[in-house]
């Protein structure tokens, strides 16, 4: 699936003919001469940054080039998508989110994109072995089975925090309380680390949270993990049953973290690009550092993304409508 790039010094040697080759092709060999700009739309710190920052060190080094993360969170990610809807096609501004950038734009209305038709898919960098049910440590049950007992003599009572519409936070909880007959009453926040420390701090109650979010807090004791949504038990929690082994075999829910570019961007560039990414994910250190997140390095060419997302698209939409989730 990955390919290889040619080495820089052969890269930078070609420049030397610059006289003899075409404006065009002498453009296209520069890039990218400058510095690159990844948006996220979510907070800092969380499970989507840590995979950004650790990628955009590795890339950087690799392009000669920095490598800025910018976070955009706001109105359930749409502030962050349509700020690289909008930017200049030029590939220097990429968006690196999740799969919630389908749901988003199917449940929201405000959105007014389709990331279908509004950008260009560029490589999926990781997916997720699962998502974890976190709870504050002295939440009342033990385990998922305690867990929904409670709820059901209790509905409505407990809530969850989720950091926006249409996102793995969201949809996994809104699809659990489905399975599981349960009402769980959802708090809305701008991004992981505010639901974290509530939750740490007993002013909500749980959270479907990525792996690497929550690591360090489950090991900490600081949270309580009951299940991850995971096909099986993710090897740096091991303890960590999942939702299958409890009977909820449609609870694999994996996310993912992809990068795009503005729909325009010239393909050339697209291409490159790819190239380069498909190098830096073979660096050995940041393999590991995604492993011991619990994710698993993907790297699709862009052409098999495309057909990646489109295919999600459909699925989330049929969620979306079985669901009925709206704006809250």
């Amino acid at each position: 699936m990955t390919t290889h790039q040619g080495s820089f010094s052969e890269w930078f040697g070609a420049l030397a003919l610059v006289g003899a080759l075409p404006l065009s092709s002498v453009l296209a060999q520069e890039y990218p001469a400058r510095a690159l700009r990844i948006i996220i739309p979510f907070t800092a710190g969380g499970a989507v940054d840590i995979v950004g920052r650790s990628f955009a060190q590795k890339f950087s080094e690799a392009i000669r080039q920095p490598v800025v993360i910018e976070n955009r969170p706001g109105a359930d990610t749409v502030i962050g998508v349509r700020a690289v809807i909008t930017a200049s096609p030029d590939g220097y501004t990429m968006l690196m989110t999740t799969g919630s950038l389908i749901t988003s734009s199917i449940v929201m209305p405000t959105a007014n994109y389709n990331p279908v038709r509004d950008l260009v898919p560029l490589t999926m960098l990781v997916r997720s072995q699962g998502t974890i049910l976190a709870t504050r440590p002295n939440f009342p049950a033990q385990s998922l089975s305690e867990m929904v007992a409670l709820a059901k003599k209790n509905p409505g009572k407990f809530n969850y925090g989720h950091s926006g519409i249409g996102t793995p936070p969201h949809v996994a909880p809104e699809l659990f309380k489905s399975y599981a007959g349960i009402d769980l009453f959802p708090v809305p926040y701008k991004g992981t680390n505010p639901i974290l420390a509530d939750i740490i701090g007993g002013q909500i109650d749980l959270t479907f949270s990525g792996i690497p979010s929550v690591l360090p807090f489950v090991r900490g004791g600081q949270l309580r993990a009951l299940a991850s949504t995971g096909i099986r038990r993710t090897a740096v929690l091991p303890e960590v049953p999942t939702f299958r082994e409890s009977g909820y075999e449609k609870m694999d829910i994996r996310g993912y973290y992809g990068l795009w570019f503005p729909v325009g961007t010239p393909p050339d560039r697209v291409e490159r690009l790819y190239r380069l990414i498909s190098t830096v994910l073979t660096d050995p250190g940041l393999r590991k550092a995604y492993e011991n997140g619990a994710m698993e390095v993907t790297g699709p060419t862009p052409q098999e993304f495309a057909v990646f997302v489109k295919n999600d698209y459909d699925h989330e939409k049929s969620v979306v409508d079985m669901l009925g989730l709206k704006p809250q």
